[in-house]
């Protein structure tokens, strides 16, 4: 007699690769009368098999780094929206799902991005650039005004292809009906000029142009590290 018995309790995988359980229950039976006999029973685990991949190779994060974007050469007008640039739609990873569970996709990133410096040693400055009755202030930028500057857009879909793609919400659950499947996962990175930060005087915009200038000297790339958790949602009895 064949039994299919459901996970007992919810299993939680990380960016671990490839993961299948199995388990097998032998045993032997004597009935009651004087001849004997014998029996096995097997439980057979629900499969449950994730592979977290980014694009070149096994991972235990999934991340991009950033080295082709400029700002916008947009003039800057104070009455028209900031100036803003997009890189092009990046394949970040790869999702193979094998399982016979439903489940929830989620994916969590931080804005704490991870910077290049063209020389290697250059740093922040303190105090960033401003701008007051004299102008503008300051020799270089901050890490929030860089970090101010770019924006993430992370989107999935079923196909190597972007076009349909999903936006992918940072701690909203995706659903995974079960069975096998593949997720395509997509980032776009865009750059916005700070614009919209320039104080009541700066008619030129050069407030926003000096950061996306120190931008420009001194960066090299900007990286970025997503994670992402499938969780089990059902069971399944027999």
């Amino acid at each position: 007699m064949t039994k299919k018995k459901g996970i007992a309790s919810k299993l939680f995988i990380g960016l671990t690769g490839l993961t299948l359980l199995s388990c097998c229950f032998l045993g032997t039976t004597f009935a009651r009368y004087t001849s004997g006999g014998s029996g096995t029973a097997e439980v057979g685990v629900a499969l449950w098999d994730i592979d977290f991949s980014d694009a070149d190779s096994e991972s235990t994060t999934m991340s991009v780094s950033v080295t082709n974007l400029s700002p916008s050469a947009k003039p800057y007008s104070s009455e028209a929206e900031a100036r803003e640039n997009q890189t092009a739609v990046i394949q970040l990873g790869v999702i193979n799902y094998s399982t016979e569970v439903n489940a929830d996709l989620t994916a969590t990133y931080s804005d704490k991005f991870s910077y290049t410096f063209n020389d290697g040693t250059k740093s922040f400055d303190n105090t960033g650039y401003s701008w007051n009755d004299d102008g503008l202030q300051g020799s270089g930028a901050s890490e929030k005004q860089v970090r101010d500057l770019f924006s993430i857009s992370l989107t999935y879909g079923p196909n190597a292809s972007a076009d349909g793609a999903k936006a992918f919400t940072p701690g909203t659950a995706v659903p995974i009906t079960a069975g096998r499947g593949t997720i395509y996962v997509f980032v776009q990175v865009t750059w916005t000029s700070a614009d919209d930060d320039v104080n009541v005087g700066d008619t030129t915009g050069s407030y926003a142009d000096a950061i996306d200038t120190w931008v420009g000297e001194h960066l090299q790339s900007i990286s970025y590290s997503f994670t992402f958790n499938m969780v089990q949602t059902s069971t399944v009895q027999s």
